[in-house]
């Protein structure tokens, strides 16, 4: 038991190399998310301002009331808007994407000690991509395991699933950065994966360190359910606060051991 503790605190090292990596990390959920917040908000105001507070049916009558030269007007401007809003749908995921698989090029180059080179960022945008299309898969599986898991009583349900999806979280985690770490070494996007996955079976008790970690945050914010209800704003910031720490924990725990 002693020696399982001891291994457990050994993982928790705050040296310069989590600190940089936790900046970094910090630093690209503030920028994705103001971008993101900064595209909803403009949108959200010129909806307001074309609909000015009516419903669809209401709008409606209005442009059948308004005299041609009017109503023009009106048409163009709903154009420009609906023009925005697609271009918007298609370029802000691009715009994300391209963004955070910059930050993971520049961190995992950091924590590789290599230098940072733009002219591979495709390579990390096609690692990007396919880890979201495995990420997808997980939640398609967990998805699965709730359909068979939920005819279990309420609460021994909501205890099995938590456990599930921290499980595949830690799971997905570890082979992200296991994969990032492997393309910052060999520029191969497919074989890093490929790796990732075979390295994990590895990894087994630093899964279970991790997916313990991770029931354990969960357990500690149940008390602050209700504030977070209350003000969902500073509770979505607490959560990915406290989120955005334990992942770049286990990126340097994975990648140390």
């Amino acid at each position: 038991m002693h020696k399982i503790a001891k291994e457990y605190t050994s993982l928790w090292k705050f040296d310069l190399l989590f600190v940089v990596t936790l900046v970094i990390d910090a630093l690209t959920w503030v920028v994705g998310g103001g971008l993101l917040s900064v595209v909803a908000y403009y949108f959200q105001t010129r909806a307001l301002q074309l609909a000015a507070g009516n419903d669809a049916a209401t709008i409606q009558e209005y442009m059948l009331s308004l005299p041609p030269d009017q109503l023009a007007v009106f048409s163009a401007d709903l154009r420009v808007f609906v023009i925005q809003f697609v271009a918007a749908l298609i370029i802000l995921p691009i715009a994300l994407v391209v963004l955070y698989a910059a930050s993971r090029s520049l961190l995992s180059n950091i924590v590789e000690r290599n230098h940072w080179k733009v002219i591979k960022l495709h390579k990390w945008v096609a690692t990007v991509v396919l880890l979201i299309v495995i990420l997808a898969l997980y939640a398609g599986a967990a998805v699965l395991v709730r359909q068979m898991l939920i005819i279990l009583p309420l609460r021994v349900f909501a205890v099995l699933y938590s456990i599930v999806l921290a499980a595949a979280l830690v799971h997905v985690l570890m082979l992200a950065f296991l994969a990032k770490r492997n393309v910052a070494r060999t520029h191969m996007v497919w074989s890093s994966i490929g790796d990732a996955f075979a390295e994990l079976k590895k990894k087994k008790r630093l899964f279970l360190y991790g997916t313990l970690t991770l029931i354990l945050l969960q357990v500690v914010q149940i008390p602050l359910k209700n504030w977070f209800f209350i003000y969902p704003t500073y509770g979505i910031i607490v959560q990915l606060f406290i989120f955005v720490l334990f992942s770049s924990w286990l990126r340097m725990a994975t990648l140390r051991k």
